[in-house]
């Protein structure tokens, strides 16, 4: 969607220069006049602003979040335990506790 803002305020941008006007008068009498147009600036910051945008999507610190984290295999180092599941607490720790599962997940134990 950006790519076609971007597209069509470009050929607006590019359409800008001299018109040409005729005028006939009731008499009859044809006149023609040329005046600049201009082109069309507004499309400039529409243009600057998508692009940035587009930049911006394409950045690798931004396409991360749309990717899930690489799971890392099972070393030699044991059995991988179960999704979901937290290791006990240990002796005379308190008997709850509250944490973070990946990025957005919280946990609340007892």
């Amino acid at each position: 969607m950006l790519a076609i803002i971007i597209v069509a305020n470009v050929s607006e941008l590019s359409k800008g220069g001299k018109t040409t006007t005729i005028r006939t008068t009731p008499a009859g009498v044809t006149t023609s006049e040329d005046v600049w147009g201009g082109p069309n600036y507004h499309s400039v910051p529409i243009i600057v602003f998508c692009s940035a945008v587009l930049v911006l999507l394409f950045l690798p610190f931004v396409r991360r979040e749309f990717h899930p984290p690489a799971k890392a295999p099972a070393g030699p180092s044991g059995p991988v335990a179960p999704e979901g599941s937290l290791p006990p607490p240990a002796p005379g720790e308190r008997d709850w506790r509250v944490g973070h599962k990946g990025r957005d997940l919280m946990y609340y134990e007892e």
